[in-house]
């Protein structure tokens, strides 16, 4: 119908809009819900070439999640990639695998799991049926991810960015590192900036438009801001202050 193929075209362009958040360094695939992948795992590199091959799928309507599941699982484990993660956007009506029809998707998704391969939900309440909303939310909580939940489908590319957002980064990196000095100032006075301890560790954060970065990490992250705030001033560090980095 006109509202499936519309549906369709919300879907596939939130896709396009999580890929144009990606690096160079990271790799996406897409399945289509009805054959396998839409778009193979490819590092993304030409983006281009990545929508113009999104732009010309069609999407089914799977009986079975576990198919789909299971082919994004296997192509993350052949990568290398530190960070692996699924993203099922579904109105929740493939419930059959609870009753092992096409496999067992809490099995699977909790062996992806253990290896380090999580997995989100993004649910469309397109049938106003709790029960599949449900299960959506059954397969985030064994995927160890997070659950997203709408009655309207165009809300969709503002959750699928919502998603990558959060699951793109890890929240904090945990290695060695000596802070760089980004910007100097009065917050810095008496502050020996020719040597630095090494630190142990960062929550992963992103800067606010109008703040001041003093000190960055190794990836460029923000260790030490400040921005104003009415007529004073506030400071955020990123590291430990208890010790334990």
């Amino acid at each position: 119908t006109m509202e499936d193929q519309r549906a369709d075209q919300v879907a596939l362009g939130a896709a396009e809009a999580v890929i144009d958040q990606l690096g160079p360094d990271d790799q996406v695939a897409v399945t289509d819900g009805q054959r396998g992948f839409l778009l193979p795992m490819t590092q993304v590199k030409d983006k281009k070439a990545i929508d113009a091959k999104i732009e010309a799928g069609n999407l089914g309507d799977p009986v079975s999640y576990f198919p789909f599941l299971e082919q994004a699982g296997k192509a993350l484990l052949a990568t290398d990639a530190p960070l692996k993660h699924i993203v099922v956007l579904g109105d929740g009506d493939a419930v059959e695998p609870a009753l092992r029809v096409g496999g067992d998707v809490q099995g699977l998704l909790e062996g992806l799991l253990a290896q380090n391969v999580t997995t989100s939900t993004v649910a469309v309440d397109v049938h106003n049926q709790q029960a599949y909303m449900a299960y959506m939310a059954d397969i985030a909580r064994w995927g160890g991810g997070r659950f997203y939940q709408s009655n309207n489908p165009s809300q969709v590319p503002e959750l699928f960015l919502k998603e990558s957002l959060v699951s793109l980064r890890p929240w904090f990196e945990q290695e060695n590192f000596f802070p760089k000095v980004t910007a100097t100032g009065d917050l810095l006075n008496g502050v020996p900036l020719s040597a630095f301890p090494q630190l142990g560790g960062y929550v992963v954060t992103t800067p606010k438009a109008a703040a001041e970065v003093y000190f960055t990490t190794p990836k460029q992250d923000p260790l030490l801001a400040a921005w104003s705030y009415g007529i004073g001033r506030s400071v955020a560090w990123t590291s430990d202050s208890n010790g334990q980095w």
